[in-house]
């Protein structure tokens, strides 16, 4: 492997983990804490939305009320409507049947102003009627949310510690087949860390050549000895030169 390789390598460990989701990274340091997070966040959505249908009940309970009076009101106009139409049909008198056709017509007038209203109270009802079902439905369906959230952030909670510890086992296997296999961790292998040894060994033992070959190149040369020329130095000195060969050393000897 290469030393860029090792390089990369050693920058992808050390910077694991450092970029994370936060939401996650709170959750896997205080899974309680997240939970009990979670469902305090539940809970006030809940209470929000309760609050929120017990006023679209009032709404609703008013408008209601206000339809079925104006409708009332109405249904009791038209049936005093009819009432005079009969009298006027009845009525032989002229100045009576006059009478009864005027209030026929200011009756009818009335009448068909509080069709109106009816029409709109009861509209203004039903549309408080169906903003309520809505609120009904989005608050039972959080309380139902609420009900399970616990359980089944429970049963969440076991499986991440499960594949936790899975996980951490496959690690375990994994490191000891490297090892086995020679990769010793994921810092570039056995193979990187024994050729920087054998590269600095090789170094060093060049380095200490090198230092003994300049030692050796500084001594001071030493002439070549000439026998002829020692001798007579010897002799010019008073000693006798050493014999050499060996015919004459062995004549020297004698013995004890």
């Amino acid at each position: 492997m290469s030393n860029f390789s090792f390089f990369r390598s050693l920058a992808l460990v050390k910077g694991r983990g450092v970029v994370s989701d936060l939401k996650k990274l709170a959750i896997q340091v205080d899974v309680q804490g997240a939970t009990d997070a979670q469902m305090l966040t539940f809970d006030k959505q809940l209470a929000d939305i309760s609050q929120k249908t017990a006023a679209a009940k009032v709404d609703y309970t008013r408008e209601q009320a206000e339809a079925e009076a104006a409708r009332d009101n109405y249904n009791r106009h038209v049936t005093a409507l009819n009432d005079l139409q009969s009298q006027c049909d009845a009525e032989t008198d002229a100045d009576k049947k006059a009478a009864l056709q005027n209030s026929i017509e200011s009756l009818l007038t009335e009448t068909q102003r509080l069709q109106g209203v009816a029409k709109q109270e009861m509209k203004e009802a039903e549309d408080a009627a169906e903003i309520l079902k809505e609120y009904e439905e989005a608050r039972d369906i959080l309380a139902d949310k609420l009900r399970t959230a616990r359980q089944s952030i429970k049963a969440e909670t076991a499986r991440m510690t499960k594949n936790k510890l899975a996980e951490q086992r496959s690690v375990d296997r994994l490191n000891a087949e490297k090892v086995r296999s020679g990769v010793v961790s994921d810092d570039g292998g056995m193979d990187t860390v024994l050729s920087t040894m054998r590269s600095m060994a090789d170094a060093s033992e060049q380095r200490t050549a090198a230092n003994l070959m300049h030692a050796e190149a500084l001594k001071p040369k030493e002439a070549p000895k000439d026998d002829n020329i020692e001798a007579a130095l010897a002799r010019a000195s008073g000693h006798a030169a050493e014999p050499t060969d060996t015919k004459s050393r062995i004549a020297g000897l004698a013995k004890l």
